[in-house]
Parts: C-alpha cells; sequence; structure tokens
C-alpha cells in the first residue's frame, strides 16, 4: 500500500483545512469589534443561505468526480470526465444564480437596501464552489498546487481584512474582499488544470446525463445534510435575531475546525481505499479516529469558554454552552463519514449514503418545526440537540448498512 501517498495527501488536505478553518477564527475578534456581532450576523446569516445553495452547484462531485478521475488510464479519458463536471457544474451555476440575484434585484421579499447588497455579493459562495477544483486534484493525488494557492489568498484576504475594514458601515466591504478573492482564484485553478494537460474534450448531451446519473445520489445526500449545518440558521431566522447568529456562527467556526481535521483522515484515505478496498486498513483508521474523537470532544468541552472569552470577548459568552454542545458532535460524524465515503460509496452503495443522510435531515426537519411549535426561549440550543441526534442516528444507520463489508 502507497503509505507515503496517503501521508502526502493527508498533509496538503491538512494545511488546506487549517488554513481555511483558523484563518477566519483569526480576523473574527476583530470583525466582531470592528463590524458588531449584530451586523456580522447579517453576513453570517447570507453566507450560510448561499453556502447552502453552492452545495447544490457542487452536486457530489467532489466524491464522485474524485473517483471517476481516479479510475481513468489515461489523459484523454480523465479530461472526458473533467470537462463533463465542469460543464455541469456551470449548468448548475446558471441555474442558480440568475434566479436569485433577479429575486434581490427586483426585492420579491422586501429586504432592506443594505440586505439586498449583502445578499447579491455573497454570492460569491457560488462561484467558488464552481470554481473549486479539489475533485480533481483529489482524484490524480495531487493537492499541491490548490494548496499552495488557497494559502496564499486566504493570506492576502486577511491582511486586506485589517487593512480595510474600519468601521460598523463595512460589513460589505468584507463580503466584497471574498468575492474578488474567489475571482483570482477561479483563474488560477484553471491554471492548475492546465499544468496537469488538462485541456476541454468535447461532450455530449449524454455525457452530462451520465455525470448527473452518477452524482444524483451523492447530491440530494449532501443536500439532505447540508440542511443540519448551512441551513438550520436560515430555517430559524424568524425565530432569533442576527446576533444570535453570531453566537451560533463562532461556536460552529470553532467546531469545525476539529471537524475538518477529522474529515481530512476520510479524505487522504479515500483514494487508497478506492484502489484496494483494504477493509482491515479502514477498521484500523475507524478505531483511531474514534479515540480521537473522544479526546477532541473532551478538550473542547473543557477549554469552551476560554476559546470564546479569546475570540470575542465577553460580548459572545452565550457561545460557550452551544460550543460545548456542538463538540460532542466530533465521534458520530467522524464515525459516519468513515463509513459512508470509504465503505459504502466504495463499493457502491451510494444509494444507502443517501438514505441515511435523508431520514436524518427528516428527523432534523421534523424537529425544527417542533421548535416552531413550542417557541423556546433559545432556539438555537434546541437546534442543536436537533444536530447531534440526527447524526448520531446516521453514523447507526450507516453501521448497519456497513456490517457485512467491515465484518464487524
Amino acid at each position: 500500500m502507497n503509505y507515503k501517498g496517503v501521508l502526502k495527501n493527508l498533509s496538503y488536505l491538512t494545511i488546506l483545512q487549517i488554513v481555511n478553518m483558523v484563518l477566519p477564527l483569526i480576523t473574527y475578534p476583530f470583525l466582531i469589534k470592528t463590524i458588531g456581532s449584530n451586523n456580522f450576523g447579517k453576513v453570517v446569516f447570507f453566507q450560510n443561505l448561499f453556502g447552502y445553495l453552492a452545495i447544490i452547484i457542487s452536486f457530489g462531485f467532489n466524491i464522485t468526480g474524485a473517483r471517476e478521475i481516479g479510475r481513468c488510464n489515461n489523459i484523454l479519458d480523465r479530461n472526458k470526465v473533467a470537462s463533463s463536471i465542469i460543464f455541469s457544474k456551470f449548468i448548475l451555476l446558471l441555474t442558480i444564480s440568475l434566479p436569485s440575484f433577479l429575486i434581490l434585484k427586483f426585492n420579491l421579499f422586501s429586504l432592506e437596501k443594505e440586505l439586498i447588497e449583502i445578499a447579491i455579493y455573497s454570492m460569491w459562495n457560488l462561484l467558488f464552489e464552481f470554481f473549486l477544483p479539489i475533485w480533481f486534484f483529489q482524484g490524480i493525488n495531487k493537492l499541491k498546487y490548490i494548496t499552495i494557492l488557497n494559502v496564499l489568498l486566504k493570506l492576502i484576504l486577511t491582511v486586506l481584512i485589517f487593512t480595510l475594514i474600519k468601521g460598523k458601515n463595512d460589513n460589505l466591504l468584507f463580503v466584497k474582499l471574498n468575492l474578488y478573492t474567489t475571482i483570482v482564484y477561479g483563474i488560477g485553478c484553471f491554471y492548475f488544470y492546465k499544468l496537469e494537460s488538462f485541456f476541454f474534450v468535447k461532450i455530449g448531451l449524454n455525457d452530462l446525463k451520465e455525470r448527473f446519473r452518477a452524482s444524483y445520489v451523492m447530491a440530494f445526500a449532501y443536500i439532505s445534510n447540508a440542511i443540519k449545518s448551512n441551513f438550520s440558521i436560515v430555517l430559524i431566522k424568524p425565530l432569533i435575531g442576527y446576533q444570535n447568529i453570531a453566537y451560533f456562527d463562532m461556536a460552529q467556526k470553532v467546531v469545525n475546525i476539529f471537524t475538518n481535521f477529522l474529515d481530512l483522515i476520510s479524505q487522504a484515505i479515500f483514494p487508497i481505499i478506492l484502489k484496494t478496498e483494504n477493509i482491515d486498513f479502514l477498521k484500523k483508521i475507524i478505531k483511531i479516529s474514534v479515540i480521537l474523537s473522544l479526546f477532541i470532544s473532551t478538550i473542547n468541552f473543557l477549554l469552551a469558554e476560554y476559546i470564546v472569552r479569546i475570540l470575542g470577548g465577553v460580548e459572545m459568552s452565550k457561545s460557550i454552552i452551544y460550543l460545548q454542545l456542538l463538540g460532542l458532535n466530533y465521534t458520530p460524524y467522524i464515525f459516519a463519514a468513515l463509513i459512508g465515503r470509504n465503505c459504502l460509496i466504495v463499493f457502491n452503495r451510494d444509494f444507502e449514503v443517501l438514505k441515511s443522510m435523508f431520514f436524518s435531515g427528516l428527523f432534523f426537519i421534523f424537529f425544527i418545526f417542533f421548535i416552531y411549535v413550542i417557541k423556546p426561549d433559545d432556539p438555537i440550543f434546541y437546534v442543536i440537540i436537533a444536530i447531534l441526534t440526527s447524526n448520531i442516528f446516521e453514523a447507526y444507520y450507516r453501521f448497519l448498512k456497513a456490517k457485512t463489508f467491515l465484518k464487524w
């Protein structure tokens, strides 16, 4: 087994995720202090909304695309798969961004002018997902290029935030800076495609149909699953204010650092498991990951107050309990991720992954409906409980479906 390849892939993914998670946390205290928690909550709300719509553009290609690219034996076949994915994502980008822009432009929801501008520029999330090439470079086991590009642009963005953001009215400028760096990111991605001998291959309608057919299961799975993350705040917005959104967002940002770190393990071993189908190796990784996740949950719970005080000060104290509760999600999350991606998907049981996410998402929506019925003083607390219980269900369901392959 190519353990060196696994470690190399893991190292680049680790750097990528650390930069994506840590740099926003470095700017977080500055943004809360300068823009204010209420104004920052407005930005977070629309970023979550378009972040959810961006998942539709990804359409599961980050998984199925990497799988198909990894199985290609020559450059022409690889470029044909890549061309069909890029064109498919472009169709989805237009399908979502044009109606969204028109809805905002004609203000069909009677929003304030400030919110409309924030929403329009927050559509950078859609553009970023279109450009995101991790499926291609993970498929060929070469994540070096996009890691360097991502790190460089995130560092530049961080410097620009500290340099240009001056007061409470600069929340729109913050969103614009994200859009500008995303455009540069897209240009850089296509340059690195060229370095790997990529060229567009003519594709037909049947190729697009095949691409959507191969990915629709994962697409609906991720759309269903994202209801519990990006879209949860959008669902309960009528019950909470923008300031409460900022409280929840802080807790999510911290938890996402460790969640994405754990997920790196699943992503890094995916190409290897895909080619070798080495279940013994997978079982060892699962055991190590569960132990590691329990350790991280304990540290998260004990240091939650200290972390919140550093990032947001006393003003963000309400985030402490949210952070402690969300930290309990590490173990069911990584357990479900490893079994789903590296067992069920590898053995072409994509539909079982979809079913687990669908039922989990359905349970979560029923819980949200319950929150609307009882109208509790702290709706976010109940949202987090819904996230935890639905993820535990999802992990258990996948375990039952994977027992035959894992031989547990």
